[in-house]
């Protein structure tokens, strides 16, 4: 576990309008989260960590191992270390952010909220959970935008949860197995907890966060001699 304490945006920062350099540089600190491996896996996920905009005095926490729930855990009691900090924003190695990102989700002003987020399945689906099985994951967001509360599940990359939440809870926050012995799934029980506890988990359909994933592209020729592409 690796803490690095974050300064405010200058006020000279060229990828971030003054409105919002002054709008970030007077709201509360948080704990930026980071679960990852000993070895980092994309490049494009530390630029992107790189450019993003947040309040001065919150700390960016790297949670190194193979255990993402025990990562969860640490980031929570980090923020309960210091009054300050009155947030955690949950990311892995492996997703993909514009600078603003954060920013747009905090001015949401809700307990939790979480972009929009795709799985690595193929082909690609919203990564949301709900009984009602007789709808593809595409129509339950057919046509919609903005904030989407949401009764189901959904997993935790970039959700921004307010202290608030934990403040309602007990430890441990993130409990793995609890659904199933053979999965994690801590942030699905996740969902359910502050669910029964009446809070809402709500989906940014307007600020979606990429997922990435590894693979190899090769050419391959079919029966008819016609070159196409695969993903393997």
């Amino acid at each position: 576990m690796h803490s690095i304490n974050l300064k405010a945006v200058p006020e000279d920062y060229a990828y971030c309008p003054q409105e919002i350099v002054d709008g970030i540089n007077v709201l509360p600190p948080g704990i930026v989260g980071i679960a990852t491996a000993f070895l980092g896996r994309y490049r494009e996920f530390d630029v992107c960590l790189d450019d993003a905009w947040f309040p001065p005095e919150s700390e960016m926490l790297w949670c190194m191992g193979i255990d993402p729930c025990h990562h969860f855990n640490q980031m929570v009691e980090k923020m309960y270390s210091d009054n300050k900090f009155q947030w955690v924003w949950i990311l892995g190695d492996d997703h993909t952010f514009p600078a603003d990102l954060w920013w747009n989700l905090y001015q949401r002003n809700v307990d939790i909220v979480v972009p929009l987020c795709l799985k690595k399945d193929r082909p690609p689906r919203p990564l949301l959970e709900h009984g009602d099985y007789n709808l593809s994951y595409w129509d339950w967001i057919k046509g919609r935008s903005g904030l989407m509360p949401w009764d189901g599940t959904v997993g935790n990359a970039g959700m921004l949860i307010r202290r608030s939440v934990f403040d309602e809870m007990e430890a441990p926050w993130f409990r793995a197995g609890v659904h199933d012995p053979g999965h994690s799934s801590s942030d699905l029980n996740f969902c359910r907890c502050i669910q029964r506890l009446g809070f809402i988990v709500n989906v940014d359909l307007d600020n979606p966060i990429g997922h990435l994933q590894h693979y190899a592209v090769w050419p391959k020729r079919d029966e008819d001699g016609v070159w196409k592409t695969i993903w393997v």
